[in-house]
């Protein structure tokens, strides 16, 4: 089985996805509204062992646990401790999807662990969608 390594670029409004197969080459590259939804659609038709990566922020944990059911492993890293990223003066969704993805696949990243806070989780995701 074919192992597949996505960036997640998570925003408010938007988030880039791209995967990269093992030998680096682009299979995915798509922007979609966030929304839960669209994190389903995001992960439904991909094929193979997909790993997820996504930088640490106030929407992770929600959408880790929206697509953990969905794939083999999600990992999330803490921005600043990614220089490839942060320090880059070009800052595009597009790129910084990619560089997610290239990083898990080399496994050049600090994971983040978030403790279970399912009512704190229940009620952002509240507010993220009635703000919609």
């Amino acid at each position: 089985m074919e192992i597949v390594y996505v960036g997640l670029d998570l925003g408010s409004s938007n988030f880039q996805q791209v995967a990269i197969k093992t030998d680096g080459s682009i299979r995915v590259n798509r922007s979609f509204t966030t929304s839960e939804a669209n994190l389903r659609t995001a992960f439904a038709d991909q094929g193979g062992e997909i790993q997820v990566h996504l930088e640490a922020g106030e929407l992770a944990p929600w959408a880790a646990s929206v697509i953990a059911p969905l794939v083999s492993r999600v990992v999330c890293s803490h921005p600043q401790s990614n220089a490839w990223i942060a320090k880059d003066a070009d800052k595009c969704d597009r790129v910084d999807a990619y560089k997610l993805a290239e990083l898990l696949r080399l496994n050049r990243f600090k994971e983040v662990h978030y403790a279970p806070d399912q009512p704190r989780r229940n009620f952002k995701q509240l507010v993220h969608t009635t703000m919609r």
